[in-house]
């Protein structure tokens, strides 16, 4: 028997960072995961799909996202579904009727025997039930199964469930759902955890990790486990120190580098860091501009500092600026370091300028 362990594809996720335009894009194309794994299921001869909750971002559905979803179940007679509710689509319902391949979970535990597996679960609980792990009975002879969703550690949305209460009740495997990234561990000599993670990137927190699915297989007596890359339009962070360049082909050469080998499907972030000098004119915005068409979606971040000539400033007649450096040169408890900073952020003041503390 084959099975995917899926969970965390927050359909109809809002994406606020994105324009409209591909905000709704980046929209469908969470949907479009959906069903381009349940191809995948139906290519590679899969038995069963686990969904972990967070299938959805919020209660609230789409009735176009919840339609397809509802499609794509029901035309895949030959793939059973089991799903839990997760703190983002708490209390949803993908049908509002018995389903022959689709199977939901309620507040309360209850397990399914598919042959020689057995699949148990109970959808999300902002506070699991002491009595869960007393409900927890599987027989010895099964490959057992258990969906949850929610974290081993305390979190704003949920308290925290203890792995080790699930030892030695014949669990082979929980499939887990709620936390992002992918993981795993053991429960006990006989079974393990892991959560899958999402399915697709959702925010820039992801940058630098693995997105997909867990396929299980259990072939006679044996547990198989693979995880399945999936990700199709990564988050991409990169930071450009900008110190010492001082011509704007210079940025662009660095800057040309630094995006190289991300793809064109990424959502890109550059912020640039550093100190340039007060009349160093770099053009960032032509960098913005520039780039705003060559990946799904691309913004510029500033967070360098201006370097001011304080020589020049300090030697000024008449002038306030040059008062408040001389002042601040002549303090006796200030460190070069700490005079530097108060100087720069002085002239910031004085000049009208946003202040870089």
């Amino acid at each position: 028997m084959k099975i995917i362990h899926c969970a965390d594809l927050h359909i109809d996720c809002k994406f606020k960072n994105l324009s409209k335009e591909k905000r709704e894009s980046k929209r469908f194309q969470l949907l479009q995961n959906f069903v381009a794994l349940v191809d995948y299921a139906e290519k590679n001869e899969v038995n069963a799909i686990l969904l972990c909750g967070d299938i959805f971002d919020n209660k609230n559905v789409l009735k176009k996202s919840l339609k397809v979803l509802q499609d794509t179940i029901l035309g895949h007679k030959n793939i059973k579904f089991f799903y839990i509710n997760g703190n983002h689509d708490e209390n949803v319902e993908i049908f509002d009727r018995e389903v022959s391949n689709f199977y939901a979970f309620g507040k309360d535990f209850s397990k399914v025997n598919l042959g020689d597996v057995c699949i148990g679960g109970i959808s999300f609980h902002r506070q699991f039930p002491i009595s869960l792990t007393h409900q927890l009975v599987f027989e010895k002879e099964k490959f057992n199964i258990l969906l949850l969703h929610g974290s081993m550690i305390d979190d704003q949305y949920c308290e925290a469930f203890k792995m080790k209460s699930f030892a030695d009740r014949n669990i082979d495997y929980v499939a887990l759902g709620h936390i992002h990234n992918k993981s795993e561990g053991k429960i006990d000599k006989r079974g393990i955890w892991a959560y899958s993670g999402c399915l697709e990137a959702v925010d820039f927190g992801s940058v630098g990790k693995e997105f997909g699915f867990y396929e299980l297989e259990i072939k006679e007596d044996k547990f198989f486990k693979k995880f399945v890359p999936f990700s199709e339009i990564n988050f991409q962070v990169v930071e450009l120190n900008v110190s010492g360049v001082e011509t704007n082909d210079q940025l662009f050469k660095n800057v040309q580098d630094a995006l190289a080998g991300f793809a064109k499907k990424d959502i890109v972030k550059l912020v640039l860091t550093g100190r340039k000098k007060e009349y160093t004119e770099l053009n960032f915005g032509y960098v913005a501009e520039k780039y705003k068409n060559t990946f799904f979606n691309f913004e510029l971040e500033d967070k360098t500092k201006t370097v001011f000539d304080m020589k020049k400033y300090a030697s000024e007649k008449l002038s306030l600026k040059a008062e408040f450096i001389n002042m601040v040169m002549a303090e006796q408890n200030l460190s070069d370091e700490e005079k530097e900073k108060i100087c720069n952020v002085g002239i910031e003041v004085l000049k009208g300028e946003d202040i870089s503390l």
